[in-house]
């Protein structure tokens, strides 16, 4: 192989790795995401009072659209990867439905 393509095929090689590093960082921010989401749906589920509620119910939601956003963010970068078939997806990473009102 000649120096050049020798040096192509390092450099593939390194923007496969980037891509790859980056699925797995998305995919961990992902799971802390949805850990969090799940801990502000239990306190939510104990709420004592309805100011409680309110605001579990608000902080819910702020952190369900952070879910969704960081879920889309996988999805993106694994189609970058060639990954399109992303229905594994709902079952490694369920987003819980929306609060009831």
């Amino acid at each position: 192989m000649s120096a050049p393509e020798d040096s192509y095929t390092r450099t593939l090689a390194e923007i496969a790795g980037e891509k790859a590093e980056a699925l797995a960082r998305i995919a961990a921010t992902l799971e802390a995401q949805l850990a969090e989401l799940t801990a502000v749906r239990r306190a939510l589920a104990a709420a004592p009072d309805e100011g409680e509620r309110a605001r579990l119910t608000t902080a819910y939601r702020t952190q369900r659209e952070r879910a969704c956003l960081w879920r889309w963010y996988l999805i993106v970068q694994r189609e970058s990867l060639g990954l399109h078939d992303h229905e594994g997806l709902d079952r490694y990473y369920p987003i819980p439905p929306p609060p009831s009102s």
